[in-house]
């Protein structure tokens, strides 16, 4: 498992900006793979551990 921590990293809202803008004008792919709310966060989970998920699991703040 590979995990990163951007606590401590500072200036990141241009990088990410860019990042986002990329996606919106469809340039950039974030492969998510799975999509659904906080009341199914366990599915997202139990889909990530179980290695059944290619891509992302995003859980939607609503």
């Amino acid at each position: 498992m590979v995990t990163f921590n951007l606590l401590y990293c500072t200036g990141l809202g241009p990088d990410l900006g860019w990042l986002a803008g990329e996606v919106a004008a469809g340039r950039l792919d974030p492969q998510i793979a799975w999509r659904g709310g906080w009341d199914a966060a366990a599915e997202a989970v139990d889909a990530l551990l179980g290695r059944k998920l290619h891509g992302k699991a995003v859980l939607d703040l609503r």
